[in-house]
């Protein structure tokens, strides 16, 4: 297995994530004033006949205001509520970037956006089809989204296409620079075992983790801030071994010499353990 993540390159993820961050919550807010007059600062909302929307832009207006609206009725103000969509939109997109690079780092998706533009998954796909979009950052905003849809069904969370937040879509712009930023960065951070709980915590910034580490929750977004802290890994090898572990050594005597943290040896199960049922 690739080892853990080290210092140098918990810094470089860290300076990722935030730079990410403060890149999609500044684009996002621009467009849900400017296109949707949704606004951060005061939680102003305009009528929609003030607005220049298509069918498709009103029907995404409809769902943003629903999110607004179930925020507001956890009791935030309704500037909060603005801000905190921007924040899990944001958080969404980056979110989704990661796990697709650290599903294409330890090969369980084929080179597909690692490279951004130069990507042979992109490149092969620009070529299957060009009329997909009309220049190549749009094109590839799509091939990000088919790769996402790919590993829904396996890992629905993380990938889920229904989820209304995606219709907050950075602008070509944004998105151009969030993928460079990710083509920067060093690729050999996406093989390790802890870059997505390290991901998790870097989104937020060191001043919300030093607040939430001595203040109670007060709303789900809070509480959902604390539970993005990992468990440290001696602490799950611990529950693992002294766990499934303990179960395994019951009919595979031999394994306890391989589990250090095992803290009693079982006595031998009657039945040995069929391993495709465990």
């Amino acid at each position: 297995m690739t080892a853990a993540l080290d210092g140098a390159q918990r810094t470089g993820l860290s300076n990722l994530i935030q730079k990410a961050r403060s890149l999609l919550e500044a684009d996002l807010t621009s467009t849900l004033e400017g296109d949707f007059g949704i606004h951060h600062s005061d939680g102003r909302i305009e009528e929609a006949d003030a607005l220049s929307l298509d069918a498709s832009q009103a029907a995404v207006r409809i769902d943003l205001l629903d999110i607004v609206a179930f925020l507001r009725s956890e009791g935030v103000s309704e500037p909060a509520a603005v801000e905190r969509l921007i924040r899990e939109a944001a958080f969404t997109h980056v979110n989704r970037l990661v796990a697709l690079q650290v599903a294409e780092g330890l090969g369980i998706l084929p080179s597909a956006i690692g490279n951004g533009l130069v990507s042979q998954g992109f490149r092969d796909f620009a070529e299957i089809a060009p009329a997909s979009a009309e220049e190549d950052w749009e094109r590839f905003r799509l091939f990000v989204r088919i790769c996402a849809d790919e590993l829904s069904v396996d890992v629905p969370a993380l990938f889920d296409p229904r989820n209304p937040l995606l219709e907050l879509e950075p602008s070509t712009a944004a998105f151009s620079e969030l993928i460079e930023m990710f083509v920067a960065a060093d690729h050999t951070i996406w093989q390790a075992p802890d870059a997505l709980g390290w991901s998790y915590q870097f989104f937020n910034s060191a001043e919300e983790r030093k607040e939430m580490r001595v203040t109670a929750p007060e709303n789900s977004r809070e509480l959902a801030v604390r539970n993005q802290f990992f468990t440290p890994s001696y602490v799950v090898e611990f529950l693992v071994q002294n766990g499934l572990g303990t179960h395994l050594v019951s009919s595979f005597p031999a394994l306890a010499e391989e589990l250090s943290m095992l803290v009693e040896v079982p006595e031998p199960a009657a039945e040995t353990v069929d391993l495709r049922e465990v």
